[in-house]
């Protein structure tokens, strides 16, 4: 009997190397404890995360208010104030024809400036509701905008060519001298730069009707472009002007001293103001200047010490 029970135990265990493996059903496959949920946690929320990064931030999709560094809203109501408070007294002044007609036109060239200045720079910033037409729609605010720049600083310009004549003529009928203040060097630099500035934009404006051979004063202008040349002669323009606005102030016997000085500071205060991103600007260009200077310094220093030793 125990000679039939140890045949039949080894048939089986042979059994395996003569005809393959047992089948899976007669091997007892191990309990494996089921997956734990984090791992499908953690997998479920790995696509809303990836989703929320692709997505911008909330912050960025707000819209913010525009830089007042661009609209300038105290600077020009500041410069209609300090035009009003010259302009008020002229009327009972007793200065001739020629010279009320010269102080009118170049008061209204504070105001005009300033709102040249602000339109022109209305272009960078987005409009609250979008304009119809999509892209062609943006183009048309954008040469809008650069249209009432035009107008603006243009009446500015044409107005100062009268005031030019006009103080000619006042010279001449009471016998003065001309081009002896400081103030006639000033007011004639800030209009000749102002015109300068005019000229420098005409040969974009008219680019596309040149190139067609085909003259039109009101159609087929050019607005949209830049140009670095444009922009300097005009803020230089603006900025003597202010400084021949202030010394005609100061210089006018009758204007009260206390409004003549109080409109000084305003007049400095809106010059600052306006171009106070662009003196920063300047200051970050000259410091990173001078530090790359000081570094070239150093290392030349560096390398000549290694080579002496």
């Amino acid at each position: 009997m125990a000679v039939i029970i140890g045949l039949i135990s080894l048939s089986i265990c042979l059994l395996p190397l003569r005809h393959g493996p047992l089948p899976p059903l007669l091997i007892r496959q191990p309990q494996l404890p089921p997956p734990p949920r984090l791992v499908a946690q953690s997998f479920e929320s790995s696509e809303p995360a990836a989703e929320q990064q692709r997505q911008p931030p909330i912050k960025s999709r707000i819209k913010k208010p525009p830089p007042p560094l661009i609209l300038l809203p105290w600077q020009k109501t500041l410069s209609g104030l300090v035009a009003l408070s010259v302009l008020m007294p002229l009327r009972t002044s007793g200065a001739t024809r020629f010279m009320k007609v010269h102080i009118l036109v170049m008061t209204l060239m504070l105001p005009l400036g300033m709102a040249a200045i602000s339109t022109v720079r209305q272009r960078k910033i987005p409009p609250r509701t979008p304009p119809p037409g999509g892209a062609q729609g943006k183009k048309r605010r954008a040469e809008i905008l650069v249209i009432r720049h035009f107008l603006a600083s243009a009446a500015a310009l044409y107005g100062s060519f009268f005031g030019l004549v006009a103080v000619y003529r006042h010279k001449v009928l009471m016998g003065r001298p001309h081009l002896t203040t400081p103030h006639s060097w000033l007011g004639l630099a800030a209009v000749g730069t102002w015109l300068a500035a005019y000229l420098a934009a005409q040969p974009h404006v008219w680019r596309d009707q040149i190139k067609a051979r085909k003259f039109s004063l009101f159609t087929n202008k050019r607005w949209l472009w830049a140009d670095a040349t444009h922009r300097r002669l005009g803020t230089a323009a603006f900025v003597l002007f202010l400084c021949a606005f202030c010394s005609g102030m100061l210089g006018w016997a009758v204007l009260d001293p206390r409004i003549a000085r109080l409109g000084s500071v305003a007049i400095v205060a809106i010059g600052i103001s306006t171009y106070s991103e662009q003196i920063r600007e300047k200051r970050r260009k000259w410091l990173r200047r001078l530090a790359a200077k000081q570094q070239a310094k150093l290392l030349e220093a560096a390398v000549e010490e290694g080579s002496s030793e």
